[in-house]
């Protein structure tokens, strides 16, 4: 794993090596203090010391491709986790969060909120995605496309006529991304008493915070906010969406990494089938590496202390605060 000081890295770790221990594996966990030299080192020497499958979440991903040679000279199967090991055929399977699935979610609810595709319309609604230096950005552009589709059908109109994905871009500095939104609306003229604003797909909970402050501001309440869509579930989030000034969000599901990985390594040490749902360039020519998705999961005031509270991920007295 990458780094002890990280907690998540931490957990991830133990979760899996007493997973593992309890199935009856002998298990080498080692931290690799963010540094690239101690990662080359401990890979090397697990494999110098006979293991029989090494799980690898790399701090960078092209330093570990050349010792990995040495695990596939010993036929030695690797699980990428979490982050893909480029330039490499000696990786046997990838296991990562469906980032590509968080947008689709949003989208989906937004339609089910506003009875689309059946409903006539017209529907009022804008759009923040990511900022642009997000390496996923791209993954909005399904999202933009689709409701492209509704303002050419004229389902959907977005008054600022924001729609392409740099036009909708954050600039991930707070104050000008407030000063952008309240710009937008007072140029739209959107308020209680003033133009209608059906919904506002906010590509994450930092975009969705901003818009909900300033829907607050020009006097909406819960019983008349906008559909707010977001993601990445966090805390100061969900008490707006308990509250209902969100929608909803996209939870990661992080918890559920280590345990995918845990039955992936079994059922590779145990010769069976492993569950695979795509494969993914790597940048090694005539290999992509088969990869296994653990699925987000939408969290709405419904299903928050199911998903979010019971697991463990919050307490009730956090998101009471």
């Amino acid at each position: 794993m990458p780094d002890f000081a990280v907690q998540r890295w931490r957990d991830d770790g133990e979760y899996m090596k007493s997973m593992l221990e309890e199935a009856g594996y002998e298990i080498d966990l080692r931290y690799n203090n963010n540094n690239v030299g101690d990662e080359i080192y401990n890979i090397k020497d697990m494999i110098l010391g006979g293991c029989d499958l090494l799980v690898i979440c790399s701090i960078d991903q092209y330093s570990p491709a050349q010792v990995l040679e040495e695990a596939k000279n010993a036929n030695i199967p690797v699980i990428a986790y979490e982050r893909l090991i480029l330039h490499s055929d000696a990786v046997s399977y990838f296991i990562e969060l469906d980032r590509r699935k968080f947008c689709p979610l949003q989208l989906e609810y937004i339609e089910r909120a506003l009875g689309l595709p059946e409903a006539d319309g017209p529907f009022y609604i804008e759009m923040f995605s990511s900022f642009r230096g997000d390496g996923n950005s791209f993954l909005a552009m399904d999202t933009i496309k689709a409701i492209q589709a509704y303002i050419d059908s004229g389902k959907i109109i977005v008054k600022s006529g924001r729609i392409s994905l740099d036009q909708t871009a954050s600039q991930n500095i707070l104050e000008a991304d407030q000063e952008d939104v309240r710009n937008l609306f007072t140029e739209c003229n959107y308020g209680p008493e003033g133009a209608r604003l059906d919904a506002v797909w906010c590509y994450s909970d930092y975009q969705a915070r901003i818009v909900t402050q300033e829907l607050l501001a020009r006097g909406y309440t819960p019983d008349n906010f906008p559909i707010i869509t977001g993601a990445d579930c966090e805390i100061e989030s969900v008490k707006n969406i308990i509250a209902g000034t969100q929608s909803m969000s996209i939870y990661w599901n992080l918890s559920a990494m280590p345990k995918a990985a845990v039955e992936m390594a079994i059922d590779i040490l145990k010769g069976n089938p492993v569950e695979i749902h795509d494969l993914r360039d790597n940048g090694w020519e005539n290999y992509a590496v088969p990869t296994h998705y653990v699925d987000p999961v939408l969290v709405t005031r419904d299903n928050y202390k199911e998903v979010l509270v019971d697991t463990g991920y919050y307490t009730e007295d956090e998101l009471n605060r």
